[in-house]
């Protein structure tokens, strides 16, 4: 059996644009577009944590496998962190591929466990951001520093303000099963809600957050204009 997990958490209740992961793209909704990805990364499972019927139906329909997790938890990482428990303790490295990410590389997804290998409580990846993102509060930003001994990249801090530097952070995440077990104890920190950005919970709980840098293209769907551009894409790739 696999030692490593993918986990995708998908929700309903999208503030900014309406059942999102069940929205066509390029042929396939966009969840389905995320987990055909997922699908590719070997020597890994892959499930949807969900927390609607209506997407375990679509999991079940392209073929995916689907837990069904409470409505009321705050973050992705809450997600994951309720699905694990019902999967076997051989899980033991678990990868976070959030819904809104059509076009990530699979190859370059098994990059977010680099980090843990290199001591790192919770791995992430980022990519390049151009100055036109860096100045939009849409876009979340990670404040960087060179690790000294390898190519990863120490994870100082996540914001959504405008800033005339940092790197675009990609909404992919990898722990141990004890530092998840650790982050869904915890409460939520008044900067993780300010922001809404739930890695900020590991940075105020002490847990050092590592990223490989990747070239994968940075187009998260979030609101209607993101879904536009990405079926402009889809349809010009295909």
């Amino acid at each position: 059996m696999n030692d490593t997990v993918i986990i995708i958490p998908a929700r309903m209740a999208s503030s900014r644009l309406k059942d999102k992961v069940l929205l066509p793209i390029g042929g396939a909704s966009l969840l389905e577009q995320v987990w055909r990805r997922a699908s590719k990364v070997p020597n890994c499972d892959v499930f949807v944590a969900t927390d609607h019927e209506s997407i375990i139906e679509a999991v079940n329909n392209f073929g995916g496998k689907a837990i069904r997790t409470s409505t009321t938890c705050p973050s992705g990482s809450d997600r994951v962190a309720q699905a694990i428990q019902t999967l076997p303790e051989s899980y033991q490295f678990i990868i976070n591929l959030q819904g809104d990410l059509p076009f990530i590389d699979p190859e370059e997804i098994p990059l977010v466990l680099t980090p843990l290998s290199q001591g790192y409580d919770v791995g992430t990846l980022i990519t390049c951001m151009p100055a036109e993102k860096q100045r939009n509060p849409s876009f979340v930003k990670a404040v960087v520093s060179p690790d000294g001994k390898s190519s990863i990249m120490r994870c100082h801090w996540f914001c959504r303000a405008a800033l005339p530097y940092g790197h675009h952070h990609l909404g992919v995440y990898a722990y141990t099963r004890d530092a998840l077990r650790a982050y869904a104890q915890a409460q939520q920190h008044p900067l993780e809600q300010q922001e809404s950005l739930e890695q900020l919970r590991f940075l105020t709980l002490g847990y050092r957050i590592g990223a490989a840098m990747v070239s994968s293209l940075a187009l998260e769907v979030n609101t209607p204009e993101d879904l536009a551009v990405a079926r402009q894409f889809a349809n010009t790739t295909h």
